[in-house]
């Protein structure tokens, strides 16, 4: 799971490949969903394992009380429709931020990002059902063309039968009519790769995401915050616009745009307007608000990109969390959501609650 995390890029562009647009992230998610879902078939009669699919209460264990606010179906996880999956996966994706928090322990001091879910083990259950579907063809059974009503008028035989018009549509399953499946000239149908692919871009970015988080160091204020002034602000308008946008997408939903319009993706505006069409740009504060402490990073981090221009920003679709992207650079910034972390080369993550307490790290690291 770690290498199709860290060494993937979720960002790189697809390929056409077997009339689908693949990128090698794809590929091997698609065969790791096919082995997750080996593997928990294999350990189903084991009651004690950790991930079988045999027990029914496993996902409602998982997602806590996040339960019932995101699952719309009451059937065993290993009896979801993909149809079911792609809910799933979507309502996480749009409550995401929501089942995080910052939390200090009481007796370490400590301050780490707690979930409210286990975030790992239900996607991994999610990503052998995806397995399980990209395994099997399946048939339905044809749906009825005509019925029989009885004659209005009362004459004649009695009851007569409504011919049956002969249209595709009307024998195609529901779920190839919603474009998850292909059928064929047999009628048996198959899972269509846009539609896993699609899962995979959020899967993939959430569940990197999260590994930062759970990862992320809190750095302390110990020193005087480094000032920003007025022209840091004018010189970073339009970073502040592209990077806001850009905070406002759910994890996932930049390079599912990207990869299912890949010819025609060119600007972050696109995505947001995409997914949100009555959106409404966030106004910048003003240079009082930004010099006082603990402001918003999303407003903050364009002034600092003025301040120290050498350090890259990162965001799903250009590196974030991707070890080769990250071992070029001696420091990065990563935006994901609403988040702001510090990345070094050896993929060790820092955050604070304001995010001008970590350049402290930059010279106490030369």
């Amino acid at each position: 799971m770690d290498i199709w995390l860290y060494e993937f890029d979720r960002g790189e562009k697809t390929q056409l490949l077997q009339d689908t647009m693949l990128n090698n992230m794809h590929v091997y998610g698609m065969g790791l969903c096919v082995l997750a879902s080996r593997y928990m078939k294999d350990n189903a009669g084991d009651k004690s394992h950790p991930r079988t699919l045999h027990q029914p209460d496993k996902l409602q264990q998982y997602m806590s009380q996040f339960y019932e606010k995101l699952v719309f179906v009451n059937k065993k996880p290993d009896h979801f429709e993909f149809e079911d999956i792609h809910t799933l996966i979507c309502s996480i994706q749009l409550h995401f931020e929501e089942m995080y928090e910052k939390k200090t322990d009481q007796d370490s001091k400590k301050t780490t990002f707690r979930c409210a879910i286990d975030m790992q083990n239900t996607c991994i259950l999610l990503i052998a059902q995806l397995g399980h579907w990209l395994s099997v063809k399946y048939k339905e059974r044809a749906k009825k063309t005509g019925e029989e009503n009885k004659n209005p008028t009362g004459r004649g035989e009695g009851n007569i039968v409504c011919p049956a018009v002969e249209c595709p549509e009307m024998n195609m399953p529901e779920a190839a009519l919603k474009g998850f499946v292909d059928m064929d000239h047999d009628g048996f149908c198959a899972l269509r790769i846009d539609a896993l692919t699609f899962l995979l871009d959020s899967l993939h970015s959430m569940l990197s995401l999260h590994k930062l988080m759970m990862n992320a160091q809190y750095v302390e204020r110990g020193k005087e915050l480094i000032e920003v002034n007025g022209h840091h602000k004018e010189a970073s308008a339009e970073v502040f616009f592209s990077l806001s946008m850009t905070a406002d997408c759910m994890p996932g939903s930049i390079v599912q745009y990207a990869h299912k319009f890949a010819y025609l993706f060119h600007s972050i505006s696109q995505v947001v307007y995409y997914n949100f069409p009555t959106y409404n740009r966030q106004r910048q504060l003003n240079i009082v608000e930004l010099q006082k402490e603990n402001v918003s990073c999303i407003n903050l981090l364009p002034l600092l990109t003025e301040l120290r221009p050498d350090i890259p920003f990162a965001c799903e679709h250009t590196g974030a969390g991707f070890k080769p992207y990250h071992s070029t650079n001696k420091w990065s910034w990563v935006l994901w959501a609403h988040y702001v972390f510090l990345v070094d080369a050896e993929m060790n993550v820092y955050m604070a609650d304001d995010i001008r307490t970590l350049l402290h790290l930059l010279h106490d690291n030369m």
